[in-house]
């Protein structure tokens, strides 16, 4: 029979991974409705249509939050499941203000003269191509960033190692 701890030790991954797609859903929905909330409903109060650059940056997004959580996900974090979903969600937030501002950053930034989300509306694929870009771009370094963090915990043997290290680099200077 399995014990309790080998069973929630290999069921962690998983849940974890369960717990990056609904953060990841969360983010979709939340750019989807940034997107389509100022769009007039037509006639009949029915929603108006996604287009295909609409479709572009939320799926951009979606890959944003994927690619920064899964490699916590599957880190294999040291902590028990509930801190690790704890870290997880934190850092799931944490990504979805990282792309808000990564949206404003493009919209300042990158295309200064265009005013990205209205062009996204109105179906310019171009703009949702760059803004997707930069979101991803933003979900990767968010990713790399939140798994060495998450998974490396430096002790004062790793921050005397690297003491020596140095000492030794301008010990052999010339």
């Amino acid at each position: 029979m399995f014990e309790s701890t080998v069973l929630m030790a290999s069921l962690k991954p998983a849940l974890l991974a369960v717990t990056a797609c609904a953060m990841t859903y969360v983010a979709v929905v939340v750019d989807r409705w940034r997107l389509l909330r100022l769009v007039p409903a037509a006639d009949g109060g029915v929603a108006p249509a996604i287009n295909l650059a609409m479709a572009i940056r939320i799926a951009a997004v979606g890959i944003a939050m994927a690619g920064s959580l899964s490699g916590l996900a599957y880190s294999g974090v040291a902590d028990d499941i509930g801190p690790a979903a704890l870290l997880l969600i934190v850092e799931g937030v944490l990504m979805m203000i990282l792309i808000a501002i990564a949206t404003v950053v493009a919209d300042i930034v990158v295309v200064p003269d265009i005013p990205n989300t209205e062009a996204i509306r109105n179906g310019n694929v171009g703009v949702s191509v760059v803004e997707g870009s930069v979101l991803i771009a933003t979900g990767q370094i968010a990713g790399a960033s939140f798994g060495s963090v998450s998974t490396s915990h430096p002790t004062f043997a790793d921050l005397d190692t690297a003491q020596e290290w140095i000492a030794s680099r301008l010990a052999h200077r010339p």
